[in-house]
C-alpha cells in the first residue's frame, strides 16, 4: 500500500510539482515507510516509536529549510525558470519579451506557478529575473493580480484564443431523453477540458485531449485507455458555423447523437455545450448531457 501511495504522488508531482498537500503526502509515506520497517525489523516494537516518529517528521515537515512550504516554493519556482528559458523568456537569468508563441499547456502552468507563488508572498523568489521592481509593471485593467501582469509583460498568454470565437449552444426545445432501450449503462455528463486526472479507478468519460470529441476510458492504477471514442468534430463544426452572436440552438431531436463503435453503441445527449474555435476547427471546453451506452463485450 505503501508502494502504491509512492506511485501515485509521485505521478502527481511528476505531472503538476510539488506543493504543500503533495509535499504532505509523500512526507507521510516516508513516514509510513520507516515505521512499516521498524516495526519489521526490530525485536523490541516498542509502541513509544509512532508518536515520537510522527513528532519528530511533523517538525522536518513545519519548521527548518526543508520544510513543505520552503521545498514547494522552490519547486515551483524552479518550473517556473524551466518554462520559461524552454519558451524564450528567460534569459541568462534574466527576463526577455519574445513574440515567440507559448503553447496552451506551457502558458497555463506558467500562470499556475506565478499564482502559486503569489498566493504565499512568494514572488520575492523571481524578483532577480526582471530588470525592474514588479510593482511597476503596468496594469492593464484596474485590480489586476500581480501574475496576469507578469505574463502581459512577458508576452504570454493562457489562452490564444479569443473569446469572440466562443459559441453556447444548447437545444432549442426541453431535452427528451427518447427511447433508451438496450443501453445497459449511463453517465451523468458534466464535462471540462483540461480536467484533472479523475481519482479511483473503473470507466469514466472525459474530453478528449484534443477537444473534437468524448472518450469512454478505463482507468486501472495509473494506467488509463481508450475503450471508445466518440467523435463528434462534424456536429462541433457546424454549429459554430451555423452559430449566431455567440450561440446555437439544435433543432428539435439534434441534440440527440447516436455512435456505433467497435467497442460499444452510444447515444449522447446534449444539455448544454460551450465550444472554442483552435486551428480551424471548434473544441469541446465543456459539455453537459446524458451518455447511454451498451459495450459489446459485456
Amino acid at each position: 500500500m505503501v508502494l502504491l501511495l509512492f506511485v501515485a504522488i509521485g505521478r502527481r508531482i511528476s505531472d503538476y510539482g510539488i506543493t504543500e498537500p503533495r509535499f504532505m503526502v509523500a512526507h507521510a509515506g516516508v513516514w509510513l515507510l520507516v515505521v512499516g520497517l521498524y516495526f519489521v525489523i526490530s525485536q523490541r516494537d516498542n509502541i513509544k516509536f509512532i508518536p515520537l516518529s510522527l513528532a519528530a517528521f511533523t517538525l522536518v515537515a513545519i519548521v527548518g529549510p526543508f520544510n513543505a512550504f520552503n521545498v514547494s516554493q522552490r519547486n515551483q519556482t524552479s518550473e517556473l525558470q524551466r518554462l520559461l528559458e524552454a519558451n524564450g523568456r528567460l534569459l541568462e537569468g534574466k527576463t526577455t519579451v519574445s513574440q515567440r508563441t507559448v503553447s496552451d499547456q506551457d502558458a497555463a502552468r506558467i500562470e499556475s506557478c506565478l499564482k502559486f507563488l503569489e498566493d504565499r508572498d512568494a514572488l520575492y523568489r523571481i524578483t532577480p529575473w526582471f530588470s525592474k521592481p514588479l510593482d511597476s509593471l503596468p496594469e492593464i485593467s484596474p485590480g489586476e493580480d500581480m501574475s496576469t501582469r507578469i505574463m502581459a509583460h512577458l508576452n504570454i498568454q493562457k489562452d490564444q484564443i479569443l473569446e469572440a470565437s466562443a459559441v453556447y449552444v444548447s437545444p432549442n426545445t426541453p431535452v427528451r431523453f427518447g427511447n433508451i432501450r438496450g443501453f445497459t449503462t449511463y453517465y451523468t455528463l458534466d464535462l471540462y477540458e483540461n480536467n484533472e486526472e479523475p481519482p479511483g479507478v473503473g470507466n469514466f468519460v472525459a474530453i478528449t485531449p484534443d477537444g473534437h470529441g468524448i472518450a469512454w476510458r478505463e482507468k486501472r492504477g495509473t494506467k488509463e485507455t481508450d475503450l471508445e471514442v466518440f467523435d463528434l468534430q462534424a456536429t462541433l463544426d457546424s454549429c459554430m458555423k451555423n452559430s449566431e452572436n455567440g450561440s446555437y440552438f439544435f433543432a428539435k431531436g439534434d441534440e440527440t447523437i447516436d455512435f456505433y463503435g467497435k467497442r460499444a453503441e452510444m447515444r449522447l445527449v446534449i444539455s448544454d455545450m460551450s465550444l472554442v474555435k483552435r486551428e480551424g476547427h471548434a473544441t469541446i471546453r465543456s459539455l453537459r448531457g446524458m451518455l447511454y451506452l451498451k459495450d459489446k463485450i459485456k
